[in-house]
């Protein structure tokens, strides 16, 4: 089992659905990827945990068990595979790695960076920002 496989069965059955399938149905997902979850047998990419969790009203840390530290040390398999693609999208890293090289040799620069930030990534901006400023 996993975190996220029991958190996810809890929350299911505390949302009263009347059996496994309807609640496949109202999150969007086939019954047997389902059925993988609650075993631990498969753990979604994190866009499509943060789906789910926006359709049972949780935080993506409750649904991932992450805000209690249920993970483990050696991370789910849920951090892992978001890892493995993050490293495998080079071109948007390399972009992120030349604006923050740009931010660091053209200060003049920073306030339209900090604009460009702010307008792709709304959620997250201050850490993006926080970011580029590391060195």
């Amino acid at each position: 089992m996993s975190a996220f496989g029991d958190n996810l069965r809890a929350l299911i059955k505390k949302g009263g659905w009347r059996n496994q399938s309807d609640a496949a149905k109202f999150l969007g997902l086939h019954q047997t990827l389902l059925g993988r979850y609650f075993r631990g047998d498969s753990e979604p990419l994190v866009t499509k945990a943060a789906d789910i969790a926006k359709k049972l009203d949780v935080s993506l840390d409750e649904l991932t068990g992450l805000k209690h530290g249920q993970a483990g040390t050696g991370g789910s398999m849920l951090v892992r595979e978001e890892r493995a693609r993050y490293a495998a999208e080079q071109p948007a890293r390399k972009a992120m790695e030349r604006l923050r090289d740009r931010w660091r040799k053209r200060p003049e620069d920073r306030e339209s960076i900090e604009h460009l930030v702010a307008l792709v990534f709304p959620d997250d901006a201050a850490a993006v920002i926080a970011w580029l400023k590391q060195s």
